[in-house]
């Protein structure tokens, strides 16, 4: 844990460098978080301290990041327009709550102000890691993807996202698996990249370049903290490998919230319904903050086969510069339907 959630506003342990005891003393007690560039200038002086300390102490990265989280929560509670991020509710994805948004920011400032913003081009941006757990094999993968909404398909010439120097975790060109959908429900265009691991995406500083057609490059950041999820999603129903005798099996689970969860954070819940020979997706639901539902039959016809209930959720909050960031918690468990 940071020490920075430990100790007192002024107070800073020995064992941290001058310029961090400065920046806490500075965003705890000098801070106005209503004021964006008060904000912006504290998250700025994050970025330049995770810069300056990139090859220090862990602990010294630590307490940064928990002064990250710190601001982030602060500037949420005190300028997040709540109505508009609640309108979110039930829907698939955040569009068309995002147009709000970007409204609601160029008049009042961003939640989380940045020294940079996303092109007009891009409704939205969402970076976010992924711990997925299967349990037949009894093994746990890590995963990250960034994707976007933008406002028509085939405009992003190239996306690349570097973890701070220099290594390039995800690239249109070369890495990450590039992809161009339409999000079925709301109509909207959104690309895709990213790529898989096996342990945990490092927190810290990752920087963004975006270059779209016929347009300046963009060059963005983001600060990664709180990413992965200390615990996974429990499935009740289906057990491991249980057969149903039914076309329309009753899935069960228990509401689901990371130990990380903190109240500013957009929830969604995913489930679906895929074939496990092809994997096809038969069925899926998704929603964002979810009705605390635990116990759900979907209106499909399973014929004989074999297949697998998913069960994911997700957690994501406002970064700055346009970028929501977030945690994904997922497990998928096999089932027979056999009648």
């Amino acid at each position: 844990m940071a020490i920075a959630g430990a100790v007192s506003a002024a107070a800073c342990p020995s064992l941290l460098p001058k310029d961090v005891c400065e920046m806490q003393r500075r965003i705890y007690l000098q801070t106005d978080f209503k004021q964006t560039e008060e904000v912006r200038a504290a998250m700025v002086g994050l970025k330049d301290l995770l810069i300056r300390h990139d090859g220090g102490a862990a602990v010294v990265r630590e307490h940064i990041l928990g002064l990250v989280d710190h601001v982030i929560e602060k500037a949420h509670q005190e300028r997040a327009p709540w109505a508009i991020l609640a309108s979110a509710a039930g829907n698939e994805a955040i569009a068309p709550m995002d147009r709000a948004l970007r409204a609601y920011e160029r008049q009042h400032g961003d939640v989380v102000p940045l020294d940079w913003e996303l092109p007009p081009e891009i409704r939205y941006l969402t970076f976010q890691t992924e711990k997925a757990y299967e349990p037949l094999a009894d093994r746990t993968e890590y995963s990250f993807g960034l994707f976007g909404g933008v406002d028509r398909m085939g405009i992003v010439e190239q996306v690349r996202v570097t973890r701070y120097p220099s290594e390039v975790i995800a690239d249109k060109q070369k890495l990450g698996g590039y992809r161009e959908t339409i999000l079925p429900q709301s109509g909207v265009p959104l690309f895709s990249l990213g790529g898989g691991q096996a342990t945990p995406l490092r927190e810290g500083l990752y920087l963004v370049d975006i270059q779209l057609k016929g347009k300046p490059a963009t060059q963005g950041w983001f600060i990664l903290s709180r990413a992965t999820p200390a615990a996974l999603p429990v499935v009740k129903a289906p057990v491991l490998s249980q057969v149903f005798h039914t076309g329309r099996p009753t899935f069960q689970w228990a509401d689901f919230y990371s130990p990380q969860y903190r109240p500013i954070e957009h929830r969604k819940r995913r489930m679906s319904i895929s074939q496990t020979d092809t994997g096809r997706q038969i069925w899926h639901w998704n929603a964002i903050h979810p009705q605390p539902l635990t116990s759900y039959s979907p209106n499909v016809r399973l014929p004989d086969g074999n297949y697998r209930f998913g069960l994911a959720y997700e957690e994501r909050w406002l970064a700055g510069g346009g970028i929501f960031v977030g945690r994904e918690s997922t497990v998928s468990v096999p089932f027979t339907v056999q009648k």
